[in-house]
């Protein structure tokens, strides 16, 4: 979304007259060593179940952060070329393959070869034959070609109607595409190739996280739901959807909560009703493509601030995270851009499937 740039203005405080302090940022000196972030397990796209009993995944050569998820850190994505996977399946495929002929040698091809196929089916592993990794291989090929179509036929839609069709739960998300294309311009793409693949978690249900190449366009990056009902786009993240526009928010000072899409970590600033450092913690709320700052507050010793603990450990002002949060001034709150924080309702610009 193209904004105009707004500067914050400071004003002149009178002495006799209360007004929130306005904290002028500037480059702190830290040492220039890598911080160490707790562990998160990641779902892959052939597997969903308990994330905590899944490998690991390190991104290496795209940061979503730099486009819309600040929060996929190293230890929450991967990035492997389409090429690189299939060979990776191809060559597991070949050592399972390779080993289970091993066991064989020696072996009486009528009973002993038996015996270790029957004692690998009790174990719950059966190697791959080469019928099976050829299939397997077809299989995943068949797959990335129908993600392409979806992409396609997503980007070149050339309405409301027509883009609707190829995104995930349309009947709630059509009514936010109309208000979104009422207050921004419409814009149709030409699909070019899929330059990065990942497969990051939305509370532990896998999406597949794409940077998307286009016709004289910069990169989009895109989140596809890879559901039982196929593949759909989520629409939302992609265009990083607000039911209200940051600078509205805040000049209206909204009570009501409100779901919003934020860059979020630690900070140090309270004032007024949040200034009791010991009850309250700070966290700094920025947003896509505004220059528009939030400081989000949540109150200690309660089950929210232990979400939060998992997500900014104390003393770490350093990490990043791309949340959806509940956020709302408080009723007759005096401070211009002090909110309090209600809920977290995605770890991630998406929200997971009820």
């Amino acid at each position: 979304m193209d904004r105009e740039d707004r500067s914050d203005q400071i004003r002149v405080v009178d002495d006799k007259v209360e007004e929130e302090v306005v904290r002028l940022e500037a480059p702190q000196r830290v040492p220039a060593s890598k911080p160490e972030f707790k562990n998160e397990t990641q779902v892959l796209s052939v597997a969903m179940g308990d994330a905590q009993k899944v490998q690991e995944i390190k991104a290496e050569s795209y940061d979503p952060e730099k486009v819309w998820s600040q929060e996929i850190q190293e230890e929450k994505s991967k990035s492997f070329p389409f090429g690189l996977v299939v060979l990776i399946v191809a060559g597991l495929a070949g050592l399972l393959f390779w080993i289970a002929n091993y066991d064989l040698i020696g072996a009486n091809p009528n009973e002993e070869a038996t015996k270790v196929v029957v004692q690998k089916k009790e174990r719950g592993f059966v190697p791959l034959t080469h019928e099976e990794e050829l299939q397997r291989k077809e299989e995943a090929l068949q797959h990335f070609t129908a993600m392409e179509e979806l992409l396609r036929a997503f980007l070149k839609a050339d309405s409301v109607e027509q883009r609707a069709q190829y995104v995930r739960d349309p009947q709630r998300v059509r009514p936010l595409m109309e208000d979104y294309y009422a207050r921004n311009e419409f814009r149709c793409y030409e699909y070019q190739g899929v330059s990065e693949y990942h497969v990051v978690s939305v509370d532990h249900f896998p999406f597949i996280a794409l940077k998307v190449d286009l016709l004289n366009e910069e990169p989009l990056p895109i989140l596809i739901d890879d559901g039982p009902g196929g593949m759909k786009v989520d629409w939302e993240s992609m265009v990083c959807y607000q039911p209200i526009e940051e600078e509205l928010f805040i000049k209206q000072k909204v009570t009501d909560p409100t779901h919003l899409r934020v860059y979020v970590q630690r900070d140090i600033f309270y004032a007024y009703e949040f200034s009791d450092e010991s009850q309250y913690a700070c966290f700094k709320l920025t947003f896509r493509d505004s220059d528009q700052t939030l400081f989000g507050y949540v109150q200690k010793d309660t089950k929210l601030y232990k979400e939060f603990l998992k997500l900014f450990p104390e003393g770490n002002r350093a990490l990043k995270n791309s949340l959806i949060l509940s956020l709302a001034f408080d009723p007759g709150s005096r401070a211009p851009k002090s909110v309090r924080i209600h809920e977290i309702l995605s770890h991630l610009w998406a929200y997971p499937p009820k």
